[in-house]
């Protein structure tokens, strides 16, 4: 089987290495911030950056462009990222019997920064990022490309992910299997995993993965 990852709140901690971020080198000089206003509409990152950041400049009277801040987080949001020793066991196990494949939206320098700060490159057998592709989930074609690229089924493929629309519902309209990761959602959903430590026995008790 084929396991494809969404990266950003699925494989790391995205949203809390962005907070960081913002808190240390882009809003340190402000005397008072807003941190669930900056997270409501930052929204796990799915809010366009341009439309975040001219509303993050205006709200708190920055110096920079949003392009300058795009630019900015690509070459220092990795900075924040730490390896997490619970993720990479898992990886570890899965590699035994699965292929272990990214497939995330991004910057190639973003995503891969963040790639190579976690530590899990060597359990991953191939990574798809969106701006290589040319286009981004939920876009049919994103999943497609990957699928060509792999030469294999689409029953051989299961993509595992925290977006609910683009990680679970697409995949499985195009014949992939599909997780998702919920994050303890209380939205009730038969194929729904809380968090990554419940993949291994999730695929065991659905005779996906055998016993080691």
């Amino acid at each position: 089987m084929i396991l494809i990852f969404d990266l950003d709140n699925t494989l790391i901690d995205r949203n809390k290495a962005y907070w960081l971020w913002l808190q240390n080198n882009v809003l340190y000089k402000c005397k008072t911030v807003d941190k669930s206003l900056i997270l409501y509409y930052d929204n796990w990152g799915y809010t366009s950056r341009h439309h975040f950041y001219n509303w993050l400049i205006q709200k708190y009277e920055l110096s920079i462009s949003s392009d300058e801040l795009i630019e900015k987080c690509a070459n220092e949001l990795h900075q924040y990222i730490s390896k997490n020793q619970e993720t990479l066991i898992i990886l570890k196990r899965l590699k035994e019997q699965c292929k272990i494949v990214i497939g995330t939206n991004g910057g190639i320098q973003n995503q891969t920064n963040k790639l190579k700060a976690t530590g899990i490159l060597p359990y991953v057998d191939h990574v798809y990022i969106s701006e290589h592709i040319g286009c981004k989930k939920p876009n049919p074609n994103f999943y497609k490309h990957i699928q060509n690229d792999l030469n294999c089924l689409s029953s051989e493929i299961m993509m595992i992910g925290d977006h609910y629309n683009q990680d679970f519902l697409v995949p499985k309209k195009l014949g992939w299997k599909s997780i998702w990761l919920s994050h303890n959602s209380t939205l009730i959903h038969d194929n729904k995993i809380c968090a990554l430590k419940d993949l291994i026995p999730y695929l065991r008790e659905n005779k996906l993965l055998f016993s080691s």
